[in-house]
């Protein structure tokens, strides 16, 4: 429906990538029903995931040049994609990086967050502009990540709503 919705004279491209996340739902690995089997080859393939996706976005970008990219994230820290597009982003030498978090950033307290701390210093560091839906997103972001208030803008999801007055419902 994208197309439908832009510009025809804006050109489209589509990128096929991994997700780590993936693979807990190949039918193979639900056959056999190894849950802990899953989460294992989810861990250990995001490495080299991550390493093949900022290599195809990396080859991507070089050949569109663009000088601003836009990033949709489901959350933060959301998709290794994500991160893996603010990589190639700065290989390539993309200086506008806008980033939509939709969703509340997730804190540290977990060993899998504490981990990647010194990556979510990097995205901090190189994202231009965060985009949240709402100031609390914004204000859990600017927490998480230690970046500068004036980094994180929300736009609503929304529409604004003139003043109106409520009507109770007439009684039939």
């Amino acid at each position: 429906g994208v197309r439908g919705k832009i510009d025809p004279g804006i050109k489209i491209v589509k990128l096929a990538i991994i997700d780590p996340d993936y693979l807990q739902n190949v039918r193979f690995f639900r056959s056999i029903n190894w849950n802990l089997f899953h989460k294992a080859m989810s861990r250990l393939s995001r490495l080299p995931i991550f390493i093949f996706d900022v290599w195809c976005i990396t080859v991507l970008l070089r050949r569109i040049k663009p000088d601003i990219l836009h990033i949709n994230n489901g959350g933060y820290p959301g998709a290794l994609s994500c991160r893996a597009a603010v990589v190639s982003a700065k290989i390539v030498g993309v200086n506008s990086i806008v980033m939509v978090v939709n969703n509340i950033a997730v804190d540290y307290q977990s060993l899998r967050r504490r981990i990647q701390k010194p990556f979510d210093k990097f995205v901090a560091r190189n994202v231009s502009l965060f985009i949240t839906g709402s100031r609390f997103a914004g204000d859990r972001l600017v927490k998480v990540l230690k970046i500068d208030p004036g980094k994180a803008k929300p736009i609503w999801n929304g529409v604004a709503v003139p003043n109106f007055k409520q009507v109770s419902p007439t009684k039939v």
